[in-house]
């Protein structure tokens, strides 16, 4: 590889080689050398600056529930300017003048256990409590003189009272590309299929957690079946009749949105929590979207035990309905 030996420091690396190993996966967004400043710290105290990759991936913000980057922020979200988030494959790289192989490791420790982090947050989402199944959702790969490696990271339990989760990145592949062109080509395809798997698991979790978030339907809709004593006020003419026209059975979108609650409600308990806490998490959006909490309530379990529904609430959440709907 002609252009290792005309790289000199890190800068001609990032611009010259870097490039040339990545190239083809142009679509993918992501940022470069750039201190992740929103990051929440790894390090008590702040003992260590917040993670500078030379170069990331994540997912356009967009592609993310609203609710979901609200709630998890500062552990998916490098930059308060937003833009590009849930970044989990990262590389580091050094020029062969400068560059230590000990050093790279540890940038490459300390990238994938803050992008390992908010990987292992967005898997578990809604539910705040860690999951340690020692599953590496996020890659970091170095390169210096040649030499590419690759590292997973993967989150470890607390190891007794007052310790707190560790991450442990491994070592998987390594490469010394300048030996021939097949070692080139090997080089590369390691470097884009890492990419590549990261770009899947990135998309899947994303899409996992928006599954969670339900469909919160407008107080004004008319289609929505409210009960008598929280049904929104509606507007009326001069004659006291009621200003909007009577919804359509075959065009509300009553079952539409008992439908989709229903889907969100058990992916919610699928990441582990109890009805209690699900019914709490959809409560909330429900009063985020202006419902008081009465109203909120009854809804959703009007919504919960429609005919067909497939989720039994629990006795201590059907407790109260009554009383909620007096409320309301």
């Amino acid at each position: 590889m002609d252009l290792n030996g005309e790289a000199d420091n890190e800068e001609d690396v990032m611009t010259t080689i870097i490039p040339f190993i990545t190239k083809g996966r142009d679509t993918y967004k992501g940022g470069a050398n750039k201190l992740f400043t929103n990051s929440k710290p790894l390090t008590v105290g702040n003992a260590l600056p917040p993670p500078k990759p030379d170069f990331w991936d994540g997912a356009d913000s967009q592609q993310l529930d609203p609710a979901v980057r609200a709630c998890l922020n500062t552990l998916i979200q490098p930059y308060s300017s937003g833009g590009i988030n849930c970044p989990n494959y990262s590389l580091e790289a050094k020029g062969p003048s400068a560059g230590t192989s000990s050093v790279l490791v540890n940038q490459a420790m300390y990238n994938g256990a803050a992008t390992a982090r908010g990987m292992n947050a967005l898997h578990t989402y809604p539910n705040s409590a860690p999951v340690h199944d020692r599953q590496a959702r996020a890659i970091t790969q170095t390169y210096l003189d040649g030499l590419l490696r690759t590292f997973t990271t993967h989150a470890n339990p607390p190891t007794g009272l007052g310790s707190k989760t560790t991450y442990h990145t491994s070592q998987v592949a390594g490469t010394f590309m300048l030996t021939n062109k097949e070692a080139m080509i090997q080089g590369m395809t390691e470097a884009r299929n890492a990419r590549d798997l990261m770009s899947q698991v990135r998309n899947d979790l994303i899409d996992q957690a928006n599954k969670t978030v339900p469909a919160v339907p407008s107080r004004d809709d008319p289609t929505i079946d409210f009960t008598s004593s929280s049904r929104p006020k509606r507007s009326k003419t001069e004659t006291g009749v009621d200003a909007r026209p009577p919804a359509s059975p075959t065009t509300s979108s009553h079952d539409a949105y008992a439908a989709q609650t229903e889907q969100s409600f058990v992916a919610a308990v699928g990441r582990g929590l109890t009805q209690q806490e699900a019914f709490d998490h959809h409560l909330q959006h429900y009063m985020n979207a202006g419902y008081p909490r009465a109203e909120a309530r009854s809804l959703l379990k009007r919504f919960l035990q429609r005919p067909g529904s497939q989720v039994v609430l629990s006795d201590e959440l059907l407790v109260g309905e009554e009383d909620d709907e007096e409320r309301g």
